[in-house]
């Protein structure tokens, strides 16, 4: 609750001219921000439980899932796309990603992409001095060293 309502001031303080609110559990006075951005930012949320998922269905513009399989991956897609569709958002821009600490090869990465994944993080190493290795090692297995 407080999560979503500390969004709800955010998105109240980025619109309008005056905000007050009175929510379950945050409270704040009339109040004003300047400047105000141009447009309110993405929200990209993470998570995969039922509640993160109302949240990114409701506010969101993204989903960093981490360490899903595919296969875990395309029911909760599924039932995301659902909680869009009631919230009045599916039509709206909508990115999904999965962060990954292993090294795709192409099937996997077909896999992530076929269940509706846009983006993968990948972090195959575990020590920034290990990054270069890590990104030359990934670029020769999928045949990315000549782009």
């Amino acid at each position: 609750k407080r999560f979503n309502e500390t969004i709800e001031i955010m998105n109240s303080l980025f619109t309008q001219e005056v905000t007050e609110y009175n929510g379950e559990v945050l409270r704040v006075p009339p109040v004003g921000m300047v400047p105000k951005p141009i447009q309110p930012p993405p929200y990209v949320f993470g998570g995969h439980s039922p509640a993160a998922l109302k949240r990114m269905a409701k506010y969101g513009s993204g989903w960093l899932a981490s360490e899903a399989t595919p296969e875990e991956m395309a029911p909760l897609i599924e039932q995301l796309q659902q909680l869009r569709e009631v919230a009045g958002r599916a039509d709206l821009p909508f990115e999904i990603s999965c962060h990954l600490n292993e090294q795709p090869d192409q099937a996997l990465i077909e896999a992530y992409a076929e269940t509706g994944v846009t983006r993968l993080v990948v972090r195959n190493w575990t020590k920034g001095r290990e990054a270069m290795d890590g990104l030359l090692r990934m670029a020769e297995t999928l045949d990315l060293s000549d782009h």
